[in-house]
């Protein structure tokens, strides 16, 4: 009787043993878990690990998946499926003991780039991690695309064909950046050289510079269609707009007027889009080509083309009105085109000419202190992608583009690589992140 006991005792302890270990002959198995995060709302995703054990993860936070893995043997986690208009990467993948796995997730993000020369569009995927930029496809475009704007949520592109009089429209699939062409053109006036939309996507604006003025389109937000405003949708500029920028809070628009030398304001009806104007003030410098501003909408910086150099104005809060701030109190030089950090604290400026980018700090009352300069191979637009951390550098005569890491403490550029544009004389690029 005691030997059948004894022996029951001693099965039922290699029994628990047994399950202690996950089946293995020695130690204990673990548990795979981790955390997710930067997951959009109403966004999912499925890991795996080892190639199944699937776990659907809907929300921000921890995740465990259900089986055990044996002590002694390894783990790999990977996204089986991605969330739509999202990348998620991995860190501490793979292993051969109980690590958390950290999953973070990015927003697609797209860049496209015009190229005017030879009637095309470069599209690119960015690496949200590092800000590497992977070539895509090249899709034709009108005669002589010399803008482009990507709508605020990702969803279309749009391409003004200065020689066309008309606007190309493209829709971006969320998960590759690969665009479909529509069909339909967009008549313009004659010289269509600049296309912008405001920040909430409901209105683009064309310049027009054989007619010296800007027309005004509504935004169909699901199919991207654009419409010209009912009754009056044109609106009368100086000589040769050349650009048109709208501020950061959406309620004016300017324009520069490469011939005229001045830059127009006009205000914004947020309701029907139609533009008001707010008067016209002449540049310090001769042949305003673009506007840019600061983040808080306080002030505007136009470069002029014919001395290269940077005026800047202050922006009327309430009516737009721009007054010049004097020469003496703000001169920099050699800008052919000038852009301000999405923080407020850094400003870019660009010389083709002179194959130099130079940076800039700017203290709290809108003064920009010079902190270093770059060899650049004819570097023209430089864009800044919206997390701050990357730079994009249209190389006009190399027909590339340069990819730069900020540093978001003093601004400083360091390189990280060089793609070609497919296309030559990149005139413009603009970013576009899935939403």
């Amino acid at each position: 009787m005691r030997i059948k006991i004894y022996t029951a005792v001693i099965a039922g302890l290699i029994a628990v043993l047994s399950g202690c270990n996950g089946g293995s002959g020695s130690g204990t198995a673990y548990k795979v878990k981790g955390t997710v995060s930067q997951l959009s709302a109403s966004k999912s995703l499925v890991l795996m690990n080892n190639g199944h054990d699937d776990i659907m993860v809907k929300d921000n936070g921890e995740f465990e998946f259900p089986s055990a893995v044996k002590s002694g043997s390894s783990y790999k986690v990977t996204v089986a499926i991605q969330p739509e208009g999202m990348t998620c990467h991995i860190a501490n993948a793979s292993g051969s003991s109980a690590v958390n796995v950290d999953v973070t997730c990015y927003k697609n993000t797209f860049a496209y780039v015009v190229n005017s020369s030879s009637n095309n569009m470069s599209a690119y995927s960015i690496n949200s991690a590092t800000g590497a930029l992977t070539p895509g496809d090249t899709y034709h475009t009108g005669k002589s695309p010399n803008s482009l704007a990507v709508d605020p949520a990702g969803k279309f592109v749009y391409v003004a064909n200065a020689d066309d009089r008309n606007i190309s429209v493209f829709t971006i699939d969320p998960n590759t950046g690969e665009l479909t062409s529509h069909k339909e053109k967009i008549p313009t006036g004659g010289g269509s050289f600049s296309i912008a939309l405001n920040p909430n996507g409901k209105f683009a604006y064309v310049t027009n510079y054989d007619d010296n003025n800007v027309r005004a389109y509504i935004v169909n937000s699901d199919t991207g269609a654009l419409t010209a405003l009912p009754g009056v949708n044109t609106f009368p500029t100086g000589n040769g707009p050349y650009s048109i920028a709208i501020d950061p809070t959406g309620k004016f628009a300017y324009v520069a007027n490469v011939e005229g030398n001045s830059v127009s304001a006009f205000s914004i009806d947020s309701a029907t889009g139609a533009l008001t104007p707010a008067g016209t003030v002449t540049t310090p410098e001769p042949s305003p080509f673009y506007v840019a501003f600061d983040p808080a909408g306080k002030f505007a910086y136009v470069s002029n083309w014919n001395d290269t150099s940077l005026s800047a104005f202050t922006i009327n809060s309430v009516n737009g009105v721009l007054t010049p701030v004097p020469v003496e109190n703000f001169k920099i030089e050699r800008a052919y085109f000038a852009t301000v950090h999405p923080t407020g604290k850094f400003a870019y400026t660009t010389d083709y000419e002179k194959n130099v980018i130079s940076a800039y700090t700017i203290d709290s009352a809108g003064a920009w202190s010079l902190t270093g300069t770059l060899y650049a191979n004819s570097p023209y637009r430089l864009q800044i992608d919206p997390t701050g951390h990357f730079a994009y550098v249209l190389n006009y005569y190399n027909f590339t583009i340069s990819t730069y890491i900020i540093d978001v403490e003093n601004g400083k550029l360091s390189p990280v690589g060089v793609q070609d544009t497919t296309g030559k004389y990149p005139e413009q690029i603009a970013i576009g992140v899935v939403r």
